[in-house]
């Protein structure tokens, strides 16, 4: 890595723990703002997101080992106290789920019409609540397990039998590559993180092998990309393989099912700023995960890496953090408007753009660059 890049990496990661420590409420261990300025009252209440997505970014940074032990524990029951005990307007993955009061209120705010279309359409009694309860819960467990921590009670309302997870995986049709596989993304993980402690290792063997057929199953050949039908445009794609290549890694730390041909994709394109072509963060993981089980190509991924970083680090925000897009704080967080969508950065833009800086290092091979990859 030259000796300039190496030299604003570590400007760039000094400067983003400013800006996380500005962001912390003070006197409230694990409460933090989603932005340092433009956020809206509803944002500034929102609690369990900006909490996990600060613990992310301090991983990566390194800066959780410098947080006071009693903070931390403070810290962690902050997020373990989102955890519900019941099953919430009748739908059972709300039992033992992780819900922010503000989102739900959104949630509930955002009225009837849209769950009335679902219900007709056959998508079950409250499809949003249950996609919320499940995408929230993934967040927070995986906060917690970056810190090597449990929810005060494992996750049971995932569907557990082969029957029941059958059925739901067989609910994904890919039409949208994109949201089905962040759906079965949120399931495989919580799967493998949570029935092993309720479950027989027998049991879980047969989850997770329905869980990786039916990833299998929208392998393309082509591509390595993950979808149904005709291929995606170029930023779908690897958002989609992205959700998948994480989901293998909680299924046994599975290697992609074509990684020579995902890397010709990636290869065959280059990231934006600014999503036109493809998140910075989804062509960064993708890479980062094929990297980890082929050589294939590997001098021209370590060479398309500095342009790519480049672009990572000139488009930081005056506050040193990085918008959810450039210039454009994040302004919705499923029906939470949480900014104003001024020019700052937040943290959902952050925890992303920090993550793929990591990897994006790591393939550069400075690994003794200060900047970690979560495990997970």
């Amino acid at each position: 890595m030259q000796a300039d890049l190496q030299d604003r990496l570590k400007l760039a990661r000094d400067q983003l723990r400013a800006f996380l420590e500005s962001l912390h409420v003070q006197a409230q261990p694990g409460r933090f703002r989603v932005a340092p300025s433009g956020v809206t009252p509803a944002g500034a209440r929102l609690g369990l997101v900006p909490s996990c997505l600060a613990l992310r970014t301090a991983r990566i940074l390194g800066l959780w080992e410098r947080v006071d032990p009693g903070d931390r524990e403070l810290w962690l029951r902050h997020i373990r106290d989102f955890q519900r005990t019941d099953p919430l307007h009748g739908e059972p993955a709300c039992e033992g789920a992780f819900l922010d009061p503000e989102a739900l209120g959104a949630w509930q705010a955002s009225g009837g019409r849209l769950r009335r279309l679902a219900q007709r359409a056959g998508l079950g009694r409250h499809p949003g609540l249950r996609d919320l309860a499940l995408r929230s819960t993934r967040t927070a467990i995986g906060a917690l397990l970056l810190a090597d921590a449990l929810p005060d009670a494992p996750y049971r309302a995932i569907p557990h039998t082969p029957r029941a997870l059958g059925a739901t995986l067989a609910r994904l049709t890919w039409r949208d590559a994109t949201e089905s596989a962040a759906l079965a993304g949120d399931l495989c993980m919580l799967v493998a993180a949570q029935t092993p402690h309720f479950l027989e290792l027998t049991e879980i063997r047969a989850l997770k092998s329905l869980c990786t057929r039916h990833l299998e199953s929208v392998a393309d050949a082509g591509t390595g990309g993950y979808f149904r039908g005709s291929t995606p445009r170029y930023g779908a794609l690897l958002a989609a393989t992205a959700r998948v290549l994480e989901a293998l890694i909680w299924l046994d730390d599975q290697p992609p099912h074509h990684a020579e041909r995902l890397i010709d994709t990636c290869l065959a394109g280059r990231p934006s700023v600014d999503r036109r072509q493809a998140d910075i963060d989804d062509w960064a993981r993708v890479l980062h995960h094929c990297a980890r089980h082929t050589s294939y190509r590997r001098a021209e991924v370590r060479d398309a890496v500095p342009d790519v970083l480049e672009l990572v680090l000139a488009h930081r925000e005056s506050d040193g953090g990085w918008a959810d897009r450039p210039g454009v704080s994040r302004r919705m967080d499923g029906e939470v408007e949480v900014t104003h969508g001024v020019p700052a950065g937040d943290l959902y833009g952050t925890a992303r753009m920090a993550g793929a800086t990591a990897m994006l290092v790591q393939l550069l091979g400075g690994n003794d660059s200060g900047w970690a990859v979560p495990r997970i």
